[in-house]
């Protein structure tokens, strides 16, 4: 049931993933969380009181502090995903996502045997593959950037997932709900702060976001069943598979492109996620 649970959180991560990057090609990271995460936390708070449960004030706590991971890890991934090829910063994202989870899950007595500690090895190679390229210089500054964004956006995701794993059984998923009061809060204090200049959405724009609301909130509830019916360390990088189908769709929508070296790059990301997850 966890590895199921695991492989659906990544099918709505990745969608709701896209379409916040998408709609991040409009306008900034944080302005996307202000007209998402409203939405989300609609979401949230009807599919709590349906589930039910009773959070403990350890809950709380985690929930906020997964919230502020949250708004932090989502603002530096829709910017990355803005600026650089979704087809590299998602991968490298989802990496720090998960290895994060597995070494904190092995620490505190969970079994690494051979197999996860290849995927180990295969994942960190496939960072260094999917961050070299040979582009001029003003690209190669992008899309270095775009790197060091996406690599800070998963540590935070990766410690946002142990947040998450350790809010307690009965609590039900009252954590999504208490999370993104504070990821709403967040991106309004920060784009008062920055006075970005207001953007003219159409339907289609509201769509999308939509869509992003959806899919974070649905993979977030997931994610809570998932990693209190399985193992951090198996759950964490099923997850982080997201980045195939965020990567599926730029393909097949953004005609994304990457070189050689990356793409080898993120067949090595996606083994590794896969030996990670099976061993």
């Amino acid at each position: 049931m966890a590895v199921f649970l695991g492989l659906m959180v990544a099918l709505c991560f990745g969608f709701g993933d896209f379409c916040g990057g998408f709609t991040a090609r409009k306008m900034q990271g944080t302005q996307v969380l202000t007209r998402s995460q409203p939405i989300a936390l609609v979401l949230g708070l009807v599919a709590a009181i349906i589930i039910g449960g009773h959070p403990t004030a350890g809950d709380v706590y985690r929930s906020l502090a997964i919230g502020l991971l949250s708004i932090v890890g989502l603002g530096l991934l829709y910017r990355g995903l803005a600026i650089g090829p979704i087809a590299v910063v998602a991968p490298i994202t989802a990496v720090g996502s998960a290895l994060i989870p597995v070494f904190w899950g092995v620490s505190f007595g969970e079994h690494l045997n051979a197999q996860t500690a290849a995927g180990i090895a295969v994942v960190i190679v496939a960072v260094v593959m999917l961050s070299r390229s040979k582009p001029d210089r003003i690209e190669h500054h992008v899309q270095m950037s775009g790197v060091a964004l996406a690599l800070t956006a998963g540590v935070a995701f990766g410690f946002a997932v142990i947040l998450l794993s350790n809010t307690s059984a009965n609590g039900g998923v009252w954590p999504a709900v208490m999370e993104r009061v504070t990821m709403v809060g967040g991106a309004l204090a920060f784009n008062r702060i920055r006075r970005y200049e207001k953007v003219v959405l159409v339907r289609r724009d509201w769509l999308i976001i939509l869509g992003n609301a959806l899919g974070d909130t649905s993979a977030t509830i997931l994610l809570i069943t998932a990693t209190r019916k399985g193992l951090l360390a198996v759950v964490a990088p099923l997850q982080s598979l997201y980045t195939a189908v965020t990567v599926v769709l730029a393909w097949l929508i953004l005609k994304d492109r990457m070189s050689a070296g990356q793409t080898a790059g993120l067949a090595c990301a996606v083994g590794g996620i896969m030996l990670l997850a099976t061993g």
